[in-house]
């Protein structure tokens, strides 16, 4: 059996992408979760010779107002599957680890740290739409080839914990991003994604994790609205990335099936496989 924690997070403070919150658990449920043989997935070595200053892309939100939404008589809720997922590896910081069945945030002590990246493109919303609710749906992967053999269990990997998480400010590319760079020639402002140009500060969400089950963090107003002033903003199609680490010293570990754990190892209707950001939105 996996269950599904139900989280809200609450209590922000006003400014610009990303400043958060913590959170609690409101309610739980139960589904099951299981999983067939598959595929082996595979971890690529990438070249760490980048040269390119530090992130010049990030998003330029910090000091925009609130997007006002106004009456909304009709409410449309749309689910969105990560566009893009991977883990970011200290100990092996030139690794690339996009194309595999799980994604791992964890605190393994001094400079071991693993943390969760994903994104979301907003692109599908109708002009003018305005942002109501969001909720970020986070899978257990009960198995997987990357915990020791071909859909082998990661029961025994997961430890309950906090984790936070947090907004990206930056873009980065699903085949070569590792913990020192997000693309090929394009480093993180600190590697880890831990610098200001790279991530939220503080983390849009906190949660205790519990281990062995699936997370729904309902995102706060605040988080919200620092959605809607980057959706308002962009000329192009919008895009939402999310970076989930194990608070330092925690020893939380929480194994997140990916976009590809399907493709790996299967699995029944109880478990769906991608991150997935669920939009409630009007016009």
């Amino acid at each position: 059996m996996v269950g599904t924690c139900v989280r809200y997070a609450v209590g922000c403070a006003a400014s610009a992408l990303a400043l958060g919150c913590g959170a609690d658990v409101f309610s739980t449920g139960t589904d099951d979760g299981g999983a067939q043989p598959g595929t082996d997935a595979s971890v690529v070595a990438v070249d760490a010779s980048v040269t390119d200053a530090p992130v010049a892309d990030a998003r330029p939100l910090d000091g925009a107002p609130d997007a006002q939404v106004g009456p909304c008589p009709g409410k449309t809720t749309i689910q969105l599957p990560a566009e893009a997922d991977a883990f970011l590896l200290e100990t092996y910081p030139t690794y690339a680890v996009g194309k595999v069945s799980m994604l791992h945030a964890a605190d393994y002590g001094q400079a071991l740290a693993r943390v969760a990246i994903m994104r979301f493109n907003l692109s599908t919303l109708p002009g003018g739409a305005k942002i109501r609710d969001l909720t970020l749906g986070l899978s257990y992967a009960p198995v997987s080839s990357n915990c020791g053999g071909p859909c082998a269990s990661c029961a025994g990997v997961e430890v309950s914990g906090p984790i936070d998480a947090f907004f990206l400010r930056s873009d980065w590319d699903e085949s070569t991003v590792t913990w020192q760079s997000r693309g090929p020639n394009k480093l993180w402002d600190k590697p880890g994604a831990v610098g200001q140009n790279d991530r939220s500060s503080p983390p849009f969400a906190s949660f205790a994790h519990v281990a062995k089950q699936n997370e729904t963090i309902a995102l706060s107003q605040q988080a919200v609205n620092d959605i809607n002033n980057w959706v308002s903003q962009s000329s192009a199609g919008p895009t939402v990335s999310v970076l989930l680490g194990a608070q330092p010293n925690s020893a939380a570990k929480f194994v997140i099936a990916s976009r590809e754990w399907q493709a790996d190892c299967g699995g029944d209707a109880g478990l769906s496989s991608a991150p997935t950001l669920t939009v409630t939105y009007c016009q």
